[in-house]
This record gives structure tokens, sequence and C-alpha cells, in this order.
């Protein structure tokens, strides 16, 4: 993490003894994990699909205010190209 994080970590076995005692909370762990995984499937797919110019447009419709606080080598990292492709991709906008 490149800021201050709250982190959860859950035990399965207690998880999964919360859940048949509390539906409500297979809900919300379902959800959360449907999420992730869409959020992890589109990424996958950005890759294969599209442009680095448009993984970043996507970036910063997607994650404005991590676009502001993050340093530019770690976006470029994320999106799959070197620091100084970043760089002239922002230069093209």
């Amino acid at each position: 993490a490149i800021e201050d994080s709250v982190l959860a970590r859950f035990d399965i076995g207690k998880s999964n003894r919360l859940m048949e005692e509390f539906p409500i909370m297979r809900e919300k762990i379902d959800w959360i994990l449907s999420r992730t995984l869409m959020q992890s499937e589109r990424r996958i797919l950005s890759f294969t699909m599209m442009e680095a110019k448009e993984r970043y447009q996507c970036f910063l419709r997607e994650q404005p205010e991590i676009a502001k606080r993050a340093k530019q080598e770690y976006i470029a990292s994320y999106l799959g190209v070197t620091p100084s492709s970043l760089s002239r991709i922002k230069r093209s906008l």
C-alpha cells in the first residue's frame, strides 16, 4: 500500500460459521466477492481488448482520486506500461 490502509483478514472457518448464523453476512460477503471478481475480470479484459491509451482513460474515469495521489510509476505499472510510455500518453490527451 502506498497510503495508510485498513485491512481485514478472515478465517474461512469462522467466516463460514458466521454466514450460517447470520444470512445477511453471506449476502454481504457474496456481494463483495462478486464485485471484486468483476473488477478483476474487467482489468484482465482491458489488457487484451484495449490499447494503453484507452486503459489510461478508463483508469482516469474509474479511479480519479487515485490518479491524483499515486506516483506516475505506480500508475504505469498498474496499466502495464513504462513510465515514459505513460508520459507520452498523457501528452497526447
